[in-house]
């Protein structure tokens, strides 16, 4: 794969061979020198102070060089201990000892794991540190995997199925005297919520105004696919600050999560927030309480009754109120037309 150690920041061409050598890799031997290497490398910049984006291209090489020495520990290790019995069946696959090839048991249970992760959520997961500006680093990757996993759980159904428990949803109904409107949920969740008006998957609440004085809305994870696709959580927020705005709805409670990374985030800070200090345990179709994602919950609030918001969420985190806050500082305009919901 030519010598790392050339590499500078317009070689975009030299990772995009390494990247090749490695899926080409047929070997522990040959891939753990180009993961050595990489990793040596990536040490280097990081001493000489390089740009981030160096450091984070040879991590992604090491990462998968330690993703395709999972596939190949899993399929080549004996994992008993000791040295491989000398007899084996005809056409059976050699196997080999983890100290005859060097590498620990923990790290071939971490790359094993990275092994693990499906391909699109391999490279999601490297996408959103880069995007971040993070440093790519193997328990990041792990970490972010993991969050994608549970995010595409809860929004895999493609529906609304993934309820808020009643104490959330009471928060809510004291802060605002009352819910008129959820767009975001079905009928048997609407029994805890107790709006008197619902949109369904079917309906499609981004593609209506939510004309109601009190909305609350606990959007769907994951991503909207289609013309209009994108990430479900950056859509419904843009959304419902657009029908606050043009004066649709007098008030709303959003239940979002707390990506303080992403970019859409960016938009509620000027907004009342409420951060659970727990991981918010969200409710299955059958009203079991599901396992609650590795990331936080915000609570985010749009009206006028913020002593009420700080009163009845108080309990479930610490709550941030900018000094301006929307429903002070922002005017009703006129919105764009929609057909009615």
């Amino acid at each position: 794969m030519g010598e790392l150690v050339h590499c500078n920041d317009s070689s975009l061409a030299f990772f995009e061979e390494a990247r090749a050598a490695v899926a080409k890799a047929a070997s522990v031997d040959e891939v753990k020198d180009i993961r050595d290497r990489a990793e040596a490398l990536r040490a280097y910049t990081r001493q000489a102070s390089q740009s981030l984006e160096m450091q984070n291209q040879c991590a992604d090489i090491k990462l998968r060089a330690e993703r395709r020495l999972g596939e190949l520990l899993a399929a080549s290790v004996h994992h008993q201990g000791g040295r491989p019995p000398h007899k084996r069946s005809p056409g059976a696959t050699v196997s080999t000892t983890l100290d005859e090839l060097g590498v620990s048991k923990s790290q071939s249970s971490r790359w094993q794991r990275i092994a693990l992760i499906p391909t699109q959520r391999f490279e999601d997961a490297i996408g959103e540190i880069k995007e971040a500006g993070e440093e790519l680093t193997t328990a990041g990757l792990l970490r972010a995997a993991a969050r994608r996993h549970a995010l595409d759980v809860m929004g895999s159904s493609e529906s609304y199925e993934w309820g808020t428990p009643a104490k959330y949803v009471e928060a809510a109904r004291s802060t605002m005297s009352g819910i008129d409107l959820d767009p975001a949920t079905s009928e048997p969740f609407n029994e805890v919520v107790g709006a008197a008006r619902i949109l369904t998957v079917k309906d499609d609440g981004l593609r209506h105004p939510w004309k109601a004085a009190r909305v609350f809305c606990n959007p769907p994870y994951g991503r909207r696919v289609g013309d209009h696709g994108g990430s479900n959580q950056d859509l419904w927020s843009a959304h419902a600050l657009e029908q606050f705005r043009c004066g649709n709805a007098e008030q709303i409670i959003l239940v979002l999560t707390a990506a303080t990374h992403s970019s859409w985030f960016e938009r509620l800070w000027s907004l009342p927030l409420c951060f659970s200090d727990h991981r918010v345990r969200f409710v299955s179709p059958d009203g079991v309480g599901v396992q609650p994602p590795p990331v936080g919950t915000v609570f985010v609030y749009l009206g006028s009754r913020l002593p009420e918001f700080i009163s009845s969420f108080a309990e479930f985190g610490r709550i941030v109120v900018p000094e301006a806050t929307l429903g002070v500082s922002i005017s009703n305009t006129t919105c764009a037309p929609q057909a009615d919901g």
